[in-house]
């Protein structure tokens, strides 16, 4: 089916665990960019990963520690936008004060975030994304795929298939991507 990886992008690649994944992205990544099909050196970009932490232990202020990094999955008025991110910077009193200069108490906010951490990844163009936050003003939903073009302001969003759909703004200020070539077997 992959002509013997030349068209690797037409595989679905599952690993059970995020550190197998990387490892996976990492080759299938440095086999297109020999077969052209990723392009150029790329830029790097910090992005969140979530631990996918239950309701119940994101409510408890207990449980979060300076420097673990938030991520909004839904807009939280005067706080932050869906798909933004924030470090932890301390706990006071089951309050999460923030780097945005925002506080949040922890009791009420499970449903707005994920806990997780940041890390730093390269886009280049002809790489694929995959979107964790709903902008539906946008368009752009939790498990949508996305090219990365030559623009690095613009992606290609894509259909199931692997069809290009349409060519939209890359969202200012959303961190909660990431690359789209593996998926994690929990989801599969």
């Amino acid at each position: 089916y992959t002509e013997n990886g030349q068209f690797i992008d037409r595989a679905i690649f599952v690993a059970p665990t995020h550190d197998e994944g990387d490892k996976l992205t990492d080759a299938v990544r440095s086999k297109l960019k020999d077969f052209g099909s990723i392009k150029g050196d790329g830029q790097t970009k910090d992005v969140f990963r979530s631990w996918n932490w239950p309701k119940a232990r994101l409510r408890d202020a207990g449980n979060y520690q300076p420097g673990m990094a938030v991520a909004f999955i839904r807009n939280m008025k005067d706080i932050a936008k869906a798909g933004e991110t924030a470090k932890i910077i301390g706990i006071d009193n089951g309050n999460l004060l923030l780097d945005n200069g925002k506080g949040i108490y922890a009791r009420r906010c499970a449903e707005f975030i994920e806990v997780g951490e940041r890390r730093t990844i390269e886009l280049c163009e002809g790489d694929l994304i995959q979107f964790n936050v709903n902008l539906r003003n946008q368009r752009i939903y939790n498990g949508n795929i996305a090219m990365v073009t030559a623009d690095p302001g613009k992606v290609m969003m894509l259909y199931p298939d692997g069809q290009p759909r349409e060519l939209v703004d890359m969202p200012t200020g959303y961190d909660t991507f990431k690359y789209g070539w593996v998926t994690t077997s929990y989801k599969s």
